[in-house]
């Protein structure tokens, strides 16, 4: 458990130091304000207990007419994961403001990014998203990179200066469709391919089903089943094959590279090479060109 000692400014301008027993038990920074004005009364709390601005920090100028002092809202996401190419949000919301400023800095080389309603640099990706009266500060950062990936602060020009820090992960997420790259099937067959995304944030949005360039949508002749297990699946299933069902599969995600297969919808002159992907094809493909050349050379031989 931790203390916090506070300085307040009471109406004549004398000042005393209160201590805080066991300030980490408080569930939030408006359960501490009411416990330090039940305590005390009308008071200005001028000045934080050095918690980097966790719990609260800065001074509203010393006026002495009992309002408050800026304080960060700690229910929001402060670890927040995203995929390459897709907007992030951090959200700072800051409580009594009053004629203080909000930025935010890139912690890595203590750029300043925002400051206010302004962007303070050339990198266009990123802006600050703050309602009419709102005190919601949101660092909005469009098309992120893997080199995006790291802390940005939220701070408030107070003093001492306030600070919460967030931490953002920014990954690349690829779909997987599971098994060879190459699909062999007989006709009649039953064709099923697995697409996997296991990678990345929470919400993985969707995932869209092409063959060649065309959309393909759940229908008599095809089925289309995406779900969450421990990661975004989408499985399609055509239960009859037939040789116009053959071609390039893609499977495309809205936040992830795509994948794709090669679809062989054939005849069954090779029924060991059904289901088993490319190889079970090779080796079949490879038994018959032996046979063939055998049966040329021997033809060779009789021949002559």
């Amino acid at each position: 458990m931790e203390d916090a000692t506070t300085t307040l400014a009471d109406r004549d301008g004398s000042r005393v130091h209160l201590l805080v027993k066991d300030v980490d038990a408080l569930t939030s920074q408006d359960e501490f304000l009411r416990k330090i004005h039940k305590i005390t009364g009308e008071a200005h709390i001028d000045s934080s207990h050095g918690h980097n601005g966790d719990y609260w920090a800065g001074s509203n100028g010393g006026n002495g007419n009992g309002s408050l002092f800026p304080y960060f809202d700690l229910n929001v996401p402060r670890n927040v994961t995203t995929a390459v190419g897709q907007s992030a949000f951090l959200h700072c919301r800051v409580e009594h403001l009053g004629d203080k400023a909000v930025s935010w800095i890139r912690k890595r080389d203590l750029h300043i990014l925002t400051a206010g309603v302004l962007t303070y640099t050339s990198d266009q990706r990123f802006q600050v998203i703050r309602p009419d009266r709102s005190g919601n500060w949101t660092l909005l950062i469009k098309f992120p990179q893997k080199r995006d990936t790291g802390i940005y602060e939220c701070q408030v020009n107070t003093e001492p200066k306030m600070s919460l820090a967030f931490w953002l992960n920014v990954i690349e997420s690829k779909a997987t469709i599971l098994g060879g790259s190459e699909v062999y099937v007989r006709r009649g067959s039953s064709v099923t391919l697995n697409c996997v995304i296991s990678q990345g944030p929470h919400d993985l949005g969707t995932v869209f089903w092409y063959r060649g360039s065309s959309p393909l949508h759940s229908g008599p002749h095809l089925q289309i089943d995406t779900h969450w297990t421990d990661g975004l699946t989408s499985k399609l299933t055509i239960p009859s094959a037939l040789p116009t069902h053959s071609g390039n599969y893609s499977c495309v995600p809205t936040t992830a590279d795509s994948a794709s297969v090669n679809v062989h919808v054939i005849n069954g002159e090779h029924p060991a090479a059904m289901q088993h992907g490319n190889n079970a094809w090779t080796r079949a493909v490879s038994t018959s060109c032996l046979t063939l050349c055998t049966s040329i050379i021997v033809s060779v031989i009789i021949f002559r």
